[in-house]
């Protein structure tokens, strides 16, 4: 790994702007270059599409990192609310232009996201954006793996270094069925109430109509609170409550 961690060095040494989630990939990025001495900032966009508990962690974890953070808002084009399957590259192209803007006021030129070796290996329309926006990766470029990046995580002592994977509101709605705000408020409140019942684990809310299809990680361990979760869905306004396991 060592030479990885040459390669890393390398390309983050220079004042960089960081999109930054709140992941553990883009806060383990933002860590290392504190504890090298990069000139950094973190930038957040806020958009319907982020939860509020996401944009809480992203707050927490640049608190814990001691990085400077800025929340911005972004106004997605109609394109996104579309639902096609290219949504994922117009709001990334969006997000990723306006923290672009934000970055070159405070005089950052280069802007770098989390993306690490392990996306690259998967169809993603967002990649083709960070490509047109001149994106630094600078996990992937290293050729660092999700796994890795975690490890590095714990051994920075970073406390969200084994939160779940997340992805953002809209992937909780089919292509081809327009967004609507309503819904993303509804997919948000749902996978509250199923946090708070389960605790820090992986937890997706997928809307098809009035259906809402559960998926949970380590669903055994969470059986006896099945029949509470399916009763409290209910009550939010979904007819129908299906779980994955």
């Amino acid at each position: 790994m060592r030479s990885k961690f040459e390669v890393l060095r390398k390309i983050l040494d220079e004042r960089i702007a960081i999109a930054f989630s709140g992941g553990v990939d883009s806060s383990t990025l933002a860590a290392l270059c504190k504890a090298w001495n990069v000139d950094v900032i973190a930038i957040t966009a806020k958009i319907p599409f982020i939860s509020k508990r996401d944009l809480k962690n992203a707050e927490k974890a640049a608190k814990e990192i001691g990085v400077f953070h800025i929340v911005v808002d972004a106004e997605l084009p109609p394109e996104v609310f579309e639902n096609t399957p290219l949504r994922c590259y117009f709001c990334k192209k969006t997000i990723l232009r306006r923290i672009k803007e934000v970055a070159r006021k405070r005089g950052f030129e280069v802007v770098a996201d989390g993306t690490n070796a392990d996306d690259m290996l998967e169809s993603r329309p967002g990649l083709r954006a960070l490509e047109e926006e001149g994106i630094l990766s600078p996990w992937a470029s290293a050729g660092f793996t999700k796994e890795e990046i975690r490890r590095i995580a714990k051994d920075l002592g970073l406390s969200f270094y084994n939160r779940p994977s997340n992805s953002c509101l809209a992937t909780r709605i089919p292509h081809g069925e327009k967004i609507r705000l309503e819904d993303l408020k509804k997919v948000e409140l749902a996978e509250d109430i199923l946090l708070k019942l389960v605790g820090e684990r992986r937890v997706r809310v997928r809307k098809f109509g009035s259906k809402a299809v559960v998926e949970i990680e380590e669903f055994e361990s969470v059986k006896e609170n099945l029949a509470n979760a399916v009763a409290m869905l209910k009550s939010i306004g979904f007819e129908e409550v299906v779980f994955l396991n």
